[in-house]
């Protein structure tokens, strides 16, 4: 465990293991190279190393700034962007020696750590890297942009890029995606004479093939479930509120819209499969797969935001049954914002550009369109149905 203590006075020590990209001689006459360090903390879910299997190591991190160097011809590479980039990875999260009792004592923790990893860009969740801006730790990218911003505004999914939007502005890029899919057990399915999900099912459809999957004993007691639906983001039911087009808060006023018809029909949808179709369990799917003993699983399908590699089970992904409309929720892990503490900060949005882009394919999922687009070029092992269902699923993200 990091202490303020050690974060402050051992700076020096976290450059071990860390590499830097590209010289740092500058010819005569050329203008100086600038150091950029990018400091990531914590493992991410979302890194997949050269075979495609999910690893929350820093070599994945090194390969992207190992191709970014690469890439001779890149405008916000090192060697035309005039910059050096230096990977400063914490494994686990770093934590104060006490916890912060107050709002004011976490920023001011954070503020040490960033000093500590002489941090001139971060990476973390995009709401993290929100608040962080609103409080003056990370600076908006209106500033660098330019006439570029109507082209980033393009490149990525609103789905990834709007968290990291505050009133000061957009604060970061997004670097992955997790949209919620559905894993299924596509054995079982065709034993049971059950299609596969795809595109075409609606909340009808799913209440009926839930049925048909759900296993029970002589005692009518559950044996396998249907599916589970509430194993994704937040408790799982902001896919049933959105489908439906129903709101949670109105925007403006933040007044509760929970009684609202649109939200009671889907909130009621979601209990119905739970008590009246008994076609869901009533605890989370972590929570089933704990209590589970047997050597198969729980459940014929599941609402989750998978790994990109086969699972225990091997189960194939597949698109939400859609509601009202085909709303799908989209999570993220990782996006990198410009630390306010910078130096250099002309050279860290041009190195910001370069390492987002570098790392686009080798994420779960990309935030990039255009990389998404080639998903199934580079992610050999990934069945063509399921990069349809990912790409289809995130043009449909909330």
């Amino acid at each position: 465990m990091f202490t303020r203590r050690s974060l402050l006075a051992g700076a020096a020590a976290l450059t071990v293991g860390c590499s830097s990209l590209e010289s740092a001689f500058s010819p005569p006459g050329l203008p100086k190279v600038a150091e950029i360090n990018w400091a990531v903390l914590g493992r991410s879910i979302s890194l997949y190393d050269p075979a495609g299997r999910q690893t929350m190591g820093e070599s994945v991190l090194q390969r992207g700034l190992t191709a970014l160097a690469e890439d001779k011809d890149s405008p916000y590479g090192p060697r035309r962007g005039r910059y050096n980039v230096t990977l400063r990875y914490s494994q686990d999260w770093p934590e104060p020696e006490t916890p912060p009792e107050s709002f004011d004592e976490w920023l001011e923790f954070f503020g040490e750590l960033l000093d500590a990893f002489s941090a001139d860009l971060l990476a973390l969740p995009p709401l993290i890297v929100r608040l962080l801006g609103e409080e003056g730790l990370v600076l908006p990218l209106e500033r660098f942009m330019g006439t570029e911003g109507p082209k980033i505004e393009a490149e990525y999914f609103p789905s990834v890029l709007e968290p990291g939007r505050g009133p000061g502005g957009l604060y970061a890029l997004p670097v992955d995606a997790l949209p919620e899919m559905v894993s299924y057990d596509a054995a079982y399915f065709a034993k049971a004479g059950v299609p596969p999900p795809d595109g075409s099912w609606d909340w009808d459809d799913l209440v009926e093939n839930a049925q048909r999957l759900t296993q029970r004993d002589e005692d009518g007691e559950v044996t396998r479930w249907g599916v589970v639906t509430h194993g994704g983001m937040a408790g799982g039911m902001w896919w049933a509120l959105w489908q439906n087009q129903a709101a949670v808060l109105e925007p403006a006023t933040t007044r509760c819209r929970l009684r609202e018809p649109a939200a009671l029909d889907a909130l009621r949808f979601f209990r119905d499969l739970v008590h009246s179709h008994g076609v869901s369990p009533a605890v989370p799917s972590g929570e089933l797969h704990r209590l589970w003993t047997g050597v198969t699983s729980p459940f014929a399908m599941q609402y989750t935001t998978p790994p990109l590699a086969p699972t225990t089970f091997d189960f194939p992904l597949a698109e939400l049954p859609r509601g009202k409309v085909p709303a799908v929720p989209v999570s993220a892990d990782m996006s990198i914002a410009i630390a306010a503490r910078t130096e250099n900060a002309e050279a860290a949005y041009t190195a910001l550009r370069g390492v987002v882009g570098a790392m686009q394919e080798l994420v779960h999922v990309p935030a990039e369109r255009a990389t998404l687009a080639r998903l199934g070029d580079y992610r050999k092992t990934l069945p063509a149905p399921a990069v349809s269902a990912i790409q289809r699923s995130m043009e449909h993200g909330h």
